[in-house]
Parts: C-alpha cells; structure tokens; sequence
C-alpha cells in the first residue's frame, strides 16, 4: 500500500465562505496502490488481490496561514451520494476556528466513475477505483501521505451514516491493527462514529463483500476497545436498532445518544442537495453543534489524556426501542435544551411531502418513504400546555439559556456554539402556537 503521486489540480482555490476565514481549499489527484479485500468462507477478512493501481481525488481545506494551523487533520471518506462531505458539514464551524484541517477523500468506485464520465471528463478522467473494497487500504494511503505532507500531529477518520459504517467496518475487520507507520504507531489517532448502528443491517456493517453478509450477532458491528480512543455518536433513529450493539464506556471508548435528533440533525447543508421536503414541520435540531463538542473532548483525550465526559443512556422498553416520557419525548442520554425545555415531540421519522425524488449516481431508485423516514419533525405541544408552562418568550429563553450553559460545563456544547442555539430557540418559540391571555 503506497500514494506514488500526490498531484495538485490546477484552478483551484477557496469558495468566498472559506476566504472569509482565512482558509484555502485544494484538490488533488492521488496515485497509489492498495490490496482489495474480500472475506473468505468462513467470513474472515482475507487479501484478494495485492498492490491494485487507483487513483482517486482529494479535497483539502486548510488555513492559508501555515502558521495558524493546530495539527490537527480530520480525514473523511467522503459519502457515496454525491461524494457528500457530512464531517465538514458538522464540523466546518470549529475547524475554522481553531485553526485545523480536513481532507474528504473519493473512496467508492461509483462515484469515481461519475466523476469521471458525468461531472468533468477533462479534469477527473484519469479517476480509476477498480475494486469496491479497496476504499479501506485508499483512505488510509492518503491518510498517511497527508500527515507527512502537511505536518500533521494528529489525524481522526470520522464518517457519518454509510461512512460512518465505513469506519465501524475499518475498526471491525482489522485494518487499524494492521495499518501501521513506520514507527508502529496506528495511521489513525482516534475515531468518530457518526449515525451508524451496528444493527442497522448491510447499512450498520456494509462488510466486504457482497456475497456474504455480516450476521446480526457478529461481534465487529459492536465496538471494540482499540489502542486509540473511538467514539460513537448516535440519534435516536440509530439508537432504535442499536441496542443489541451496546456496550460500557471505557478508557478507550465513548457512547454519546442524543435525545431529540434524528438522522439528519447535521445542521444546514453546506453545498448538496436541499433535504426532501415533509409534510410535518421539520424539528430544527442541531447534533452538529453536540458533534462540535464531542470532536474537542475527543482532542483533549487524544492531545492531552483528558477523558471525555460520560453520558446516561436511553433506557428501553419491552419493544426494543427508548422509552419515552409524557410529551412524547426519548428519555435519558445526552439531554439538549430542546428536549430538557420542549416545545413539543421531536419524533425522528416524517412523511414525505412528494411522490418522487431525483435519484443520486449512488441510490438508482430513490425512494421518498425512506427518505422522509430519516427526517425529524416536531409536534408542538397544545397551545395551553405551552403558555402554562412558559409565561412568556424572556421565561423560555432564561430556562433554554440555563440548559445551554449546563451542557457547556459537561463539555458536550461549545461555548461559541449557544449564540446559534438561542437563536434558534427564539424563532422555534415565536413560531409555535400559543394560548391568547
């Protein structure tokens, strides 16, 4: 497994937004070669082929001061739809302002070709991933080539829903124990798990190989204690089929459930296609600004040794799924301010508002039901119940207040972040109906 050839694409340079904050953003073609896995009969990861030539893309953004710069590099295979790029979506905010980069790498064979063939001929044509599962042995080449390249002192691989998976397979099938630097020491200094459940099916463990499908009980869909830290950072919607996956917190391993979330509370989207439309009222939930948190706590860990916070847990009843208390609303884990103060019942699914969707490179058949399903929406509580419980909007934003800086002094909210939180608090509350005086 070696990157032969790290080559700068011409033309480009930041979007306004990444200027703004005194950042740059380059693209990269990467040539190298990488040992495509499979599994064998018995379902153990095994080498299929040695040393496939790929050559992928690489988006890098960083701040145009090398001086400014932490050393901290997050690296995110980028999404088969559309290679869409839910790290940065999450994290864009703190990295800018704390001085780190991220690199979002094309690791699925689908979307090379789409590149490649629909989306610029000239510039991605030389784009080749022969083989599906040489994604794992790729994004740890470039992971190992950025952190000598740019200097790196610390490199996370995170992933959200598919490349959140991407990761728990990464993990579970062995290659953080066999991908090592020269000086033995793991390509990968830590792990984020975003909205993956380990029961979710092909969808939880894609595994590597088509034709033989991870069992529900297999022990890789549960994480294991590694020799770095990893975190797993669930909604409810994941949290639904995840319980057969659980496991304690250790000194190497983090479960944070978000009460109140759903599958797609990664905040707005930064560039991609607008969500499908529903016919509830969207939630307006923000577990990126918990992910925010949780990315620093996991950078104290690994920088300093300082352990994150633990979480409760959602508990669950006799159907399997979390429990929930009289408005409607999950009980336990980590408890935002929209929960501890509601407005209403944040339920984690929705109804599509339309009949058809265009589908990705990556989905041939879009399905709005399914779509729809990974949508939250809020139901507002009785205009009654509201005004008995909040005499007024300075009442509901002193409580909602309060709640944020709790969570501020547990660690899991940035203190940078709560201006966004009452922001949105203030026209969640100006929107709901209320009892007249």
């Amino acid at each position: 497994m070696t990157v032969t050839a790290l080559e700068l694409l011409p033309g480009t340079g930041p979007a306004p937004d990444l200027a703004a904050a005194g950042y740059r953003e380059e693209e990269y073609l990467v040539r190298g070669v990488a040992d495509e896995w499979g599994y064998d009969a018995s379902g153990v990861a095994e080498r299929r082929r040695r040393d496939v030539p790929y050559t992928t893309r690489v988006l890098v953004r960083r701040p145009a001061d090398d001086d400014r710069f932490t050393g901290v590099l997050q690296v995110e295979p980028l999404h088969p739809e559309y290679d869409t790029a839910l790290t940065w979506q999450v994290l864009h905010g703190w990295i800018v302002r704390t001085g780190g980069a991220w690199a979002g790498v094309t690791q699925d064979h689908r979307l090379a070709g789409w590149l490649r063939t629909e989306v610029d001929p000239a510039r991605y044509g030389a784009l080749s991933i022969p083989a599906p599962n040489l994604r794992y042995e790729l994004v740890a080449d470039v992971a190992e080539a950025l952190r000598a390249a740019a200097g790196a002192a610390r490199v996370y691989l995170s992933g959200w829903s598919m490349t959140g998976s991407f990761a728990r397979v990464f993990l579970g099938d062995g290659f953080h124990r066999r991908r090592r630097r020269p000086t033995g020491a793991p390509v990968f200094d830590g792990y984020v798990l975003g909205i993956s459940s380990g029961g979710a099916g092909t969808s939880g463990y894609p595994g590597l190989s088509d034709e033989w499908e991870v069992p529900a009980d297999d022990p890789r869909r549960t994480i294991a204690d590694h020799d770095v830290p990893v975190v797993e950072l669930l909604s409810e919607l994941e949290s639904e089929t995840h319980q057969p996956h659980l496991r304690p917190d250790s000194d190497r391993y983090r479960l944070y459930q978000v009460a109140g979330t759903s599958h797609d509370s990664l905040g707005p989207r930064v560039a991609g296609a607008a969500p499908i439309p529903i016919v509830e009222r969207p939630s307006g939930a923000r577990l990126d600004l918990i992910g925010r948190a949780v990315f620093a706590r996991l950078d104290d860990w690994v920088r300093d040794g300082v352990p994150p916070p633990r979480a409760d847990r959602f508990p669950y009843g006799d159907d399997h799924r979390p429990a929930r208390d009289a408005d409607g609303n999950v009980l336990g884990g980590v408890r935002p301010p929209w929960i501890d103060e509601p407005l209403g019942r944040y339920d984690p699914h929705s109804t599509p508002a339309v009949t058809e969707v265009t589908p990705s490179p990556w989905t041939p058949v879009a399905d709005p039901a399914l779509m729809a399903w990974l949508r939250g929406h809020l139901v507002p509580l009785e205009p009654s119940v509201l005004a008995r419980r909040y005499p007024s909007a300075e009442d509901y934003l002193a409580r909602y207040d309060a709640r944020c800086r709790v969570l501020v002094e547990e660690g899991l909210l940035l203190r940078e972040d709560t201006e966004t939180l009452l922001a949105t608090a203030t026209a969640q509350f100006l929107e709901c109906p209320r009892a007249l005086p």
